[in-house]
């Protein structure tokens, strides 16, 4: 049990006793509030508001980093005079770069691989 409050109290560091006490009535244990404070004071786990400022930018990142994308717009200057307008869209989440040649097919790729509903424009 007292691994179990530990795990709850460091996976969601925004959790506060009694958020920690709901999810474990859910789960079909019944605990105190004053309980789980005990257990998380003698772990040396602080309250959830300071657990919550104790994450990085990093470990946020990394948490998100399924749902973030990172677009880019550029244009390039062809040896023929022209400008080509370049859209281009990475997946945060290692998958690669998508690469498409028109709004369509961005669209179409960034729906498909993220479950979005983009329009293009």
């Amino acid at each position: 049990m007292v691994a179990l409050i530990q795990r709850l109290a460091r996976e969601n560091p925004t959790w506060g006793y009694v958020r920690i006490q709901g999810e474990l009535r859910r789960l079909g244990y019944r605990v105190a509030a004053a309980t789980i404070r005990r257990v998380l004071r003698r772990s040396g786990l602080p309250p959830a508001p300071q657990r919550a400022s104790q994450q990085t930018w990093r470990s946020f990142l990394r948490s998100q980093a399924h749902t973030l994308l990172a677009c880019g717009f550029m244009h390039v200057e062809t040896v023929f005079l022209k400008r080509l307008y370049v859209f281009f869209v990475m997946g945060l989440d290692g998958l690669g770069v998508l690469r498409a040649g028109s709004a369509e097919l961005v669209v179409h790729v960034v729906n498909g691989r993220y479950g979005m509903n983009l329009r293009p424009v």
